[in-house]
């Protein structure tokens, strides 16, 4: 559920506008203990800027996403976008990695 109202920014935003379509990127990575997650679109947005932290003025969705990672994660976290080439758009989560350990397998009896 983290995901989906940024894929649908990318989409609304970034792909839709464009009469010849674009292009949406999604890719996550971990390392160690960090889980990093991008997602990327090939959209009109190009403001020059570099990273920037996102503030809850940016947009719902957007604030949604900031205010749910705060509260899940506290300052353990990183939620940030930028603009790095022009008519691209990237929004960055970098949150703790946590492995889920899998469940010991039970035996049933047959009576």
């Amino acid at each position: 559920m983290l995901l989906q109202p940024l894929v649908e920014n990318a989409v609304r935003h970034g792909v839709a506008p464009v009469m010849a379509g674009g292009l949406i990127a999604i890719s996550s990575i971990s390392r160690g203990d960090r889980l990093l997650m991008t997602i990327k679109n090939s959209g009109p947005h190009s403001n020059g800027n570099s990273l920037q932290t996102i503030m809850p003025s940016k947009g719902i969705g957007l604030a949604n996403t900031a205010e749910r990672l705060k509260g899940l994660y506290g300052e353990n976290q990183l939620f940030s976008l930028r603009s790095p080439e022009a008519g691209e758009y990237e929004v960055t989560i970098d949150i703790p990695f946590r492995k889920v350990v899998p469940a010991t397998e039970e035996t049933l009896c047959a009576h």
